[in-house]
């Protein structure tokens, strides 16, 4: 006899095989949202989809064309992630004023984030029993109140780690000076006359700098100048110097040693011009202490350049202060402040080209470069925003080439419960909100067509977790579907879970018509941000979660995140809404 199944999604031989799907809190709120979900039928989630990655609008984000403020970012940008790679913002999503906290890192950095955002952290306590030393390789996603809470726990000074990103992908941008040379002329270079000279004592660094001329130039000694060459024609002309043209470009020519800084255009740039330009200013004036890489300069602008760009090789350089000194006419006078900055960077012989530095700099074997988390402080109320992007680990990068984290709840359930068996369908709907006098009925295509731009975002999680192939493959047997809000009138779907996505976009009678369309054994979450609808009229989010307190079985939460729910207390709501007063 066979067993009954309770409403279950039968197997068939030609439904294809499920693979199970892990969804974990990262958040005590994201603890609760998944609660409520399992013990109700229908859940609100009032919030942006993507809790736990708001930052202030002041926040630098790296994207491919180099750094942007958050709230500048749009859906379209591409993003820099740690592993030397891309990705496509699919979301932005303003959150309003937040709370904001700053965790401060032993190396003089800091970032502003919300309370909620979430960081991928290490902790040498996470190490096995067998090997302490294998933290390395278990890194936990917590929010920054948690690791506010418990970085000052008995034994819990400088416990939390963020590790460096391997790089940071620029686009490649037109250059016209040999970055290698630029670094030398920043480093140890005139370039405050009429002429471009170069001063070194090292015949290797001249041997270097000779590829990298332009054609019809060379290395010209000095005579009055032992270690001085000018940068000089071969063949005389009656027209300026290119270099010294280039450099005015730049707003270079001119400028003396504290003026100094290396132009956009090269700090944000592929990965081999911005260590040329690195390997130039360290060949030049750079020097090695206890093995490790130093510089020091007076100007400020140019430390915090090379501080950067190590930060986008995955390195980690921290400026200190200190008062120079001179005498004259023997008198001890003060001199120009002098920044000095303490590079740490795993590959440190990379940083040179000149031997005798290169041989005894000396790379990190046993410990690769991290940043401590010195401390986490509220600093107070600011307007943020959180970004959805298409990368499989939800990294980007912030202020500092710091990681930070991107994540989703809702989709992921709805995906888990449908390959688990427990409903026939899962399916995906959005309010389309039409433009430019577009009507969705008008478009060509059927209403899977009709509505997939709209709901690229949803699939995008899902390409997370399940394959493009396995994807077509759910759609094509019908147990994946997409459902344009306007189609639902006279259908009732059930073994269903139903995942609506933006719902601050409906009015009243929109709402009230999705919530009746449901049947048995069925779910619903219902996400949205009831403050930020594009509808400039009655929100239909805000009225139903006013208007459906109280009833068994419906439940709200505050939160920003994807979900998923289902069933039957249609007279409940149908009560509600015939009824003229909202308690």
């Amino acid at each position: 006899m066979s067993k009954k199944n309770n409403g279950k999604r039968e197997a068939t031989e030609n439904v294809t095989t499920f693979k199970k799907i892990t969804l974990s809190a990262k958040t005590d709120e994201q603890r609760e949202v998944i609660k409520s979900i399992k013990s109700n039928e229908i859940t609100f989630i009032h919030g942006l989809a993507g809790t736990g990655k708001a930052q202030p609008l002041y926040s630098t984000v790296y994207t491919t064309d180099g750094p942007k403020k958050m709230g500048d970012i749009k859906v379209g940008d591409t993003v820099c992630t740690p592993k030397g790679k891309t990705a496509n913002v699919i979301g932005v999503f303003p959150q309003g004023e937040k709370s904001i906290y700053r965790m401060f890192f032993a190396d003089g950095d800091f970032v502003d984030s919300c309370a909620e955002h979430l960081w991928q952290i290490y902790d040498n306590r996470w190490g096995s029993k067998k090997n302490k030393k294998d933290w390395v390789k278990k890194p936990r996603i917590k929010d920054t109140l948690w690791i506010k809470n418990h970085m000052h726990e008995k034994g819990g000074k400088n416990r939390f780690k963020i590790f460096t990103p391997n790089e940071v992908k620029f686009n490649k941008n037109k250059i016209e000076i040999d970055p290698y040379l630029l670094g030398i002329l920043l480093g140890d270079g005139c370039i405050s006359g009429r002429q471009v000279i170069v001063m070194t004592a090292d015949e290797e660094i001249v041997d270097n700098l000779s590829t990298c001329l332009l054609d019809g130039y060379q290395l010209s000694k000095q005579p009055s100048h032992k270690y001085d060459y000018s940068i000089k024609r071969i063949k005389k002309r009656n027209k300026e110097n290119d270099y010294v043209s280039l450099l005015k470009e730049y707003y270079l020519m001119g400028k003396r040693s504290h003026d100094k800084f290396i132009p956009d255009n090269y700090k944000y740039n592929t990965r081999d011009i911005r260590l040329s330009i690195i390997q130039g200013l360290m060949d030049s004036d750079g020097y090695i202490s206890k093995g490790l890489p130093e510089i020091s300069i007076t100007s400020e602008r140019l430390a915090n350049d090379i501080k950067e760009i190590i930060s986008s090789l995955g390195g980690v350089c921290s400026i200190k202060e200190k008062e120079s000194w001179f005498t004259h006419k023997g008198e001890r006078k003060s001199g120009r402040l002098v920044y000095r900055c303490y590079i740490k960077y795993n590959e440190s012989k990379e940083l040179f080209r000149l031997n005798r530095k290169k041989e005894i700099a000396v790379n990190r074997s046993k410990y690769p470069v991290r940043r401590v988390i010195k401390d986490i402080c509220k600093i107070g109320e600011e307007e943020a925003q959180c970004i959805l992007i298409d990368d499989e680990n939800h990294l980007y990068l912030t202020d500092n080439c710091v990681i930070t984290h991107n994540t989703h709840i809702a989709t992921v359930y709805g995906l888990k419960e449908l390959l688990s068996g427990r409903y026939g369908q899962l399916i995906f709907t959005r309010p389309c909100k039409e433009s430019m006098g577009e009507k969705l009925g008008s478009l060509p295509g059927d209403s899977d067509d009709k509505i997939a731009p709209y709901m690229m975002p949803l699939f995008e999680i899902l390409r997370q977790y399940i394959s493009q192939k396995e994807i077509n493959n759910y759609i094509n047997e019908g147990l994946i579907r997409t459902i344009p809000l306007a189609y639902y009138r006279g259908i009732t779907f059930n073994n269903s879970f139903i995942v609506a996505d933006e719902f601050q976009n409906t009015i009243p009678e929109q709402m009230r018509l999705f919530l009746t369309r449901f049947g048995k054994n069925s779910k619903i979450v219902i996400t949205g941000d009831v403050r930020q609808s594009d509808l400039g009229c009655e929100n239909g989010m805000a009225d139903a979660m006013n208007r459906l307190q109280g009833i068994k079985g419906i439940a709200f939460n505050e939160l920003s995140e994807k979900s998923i729910v289902r069933h039957p207390i249609i007279g409940d709501i149908e009560a509600r809404y015939n009824s003229k007063n909202i308690t």
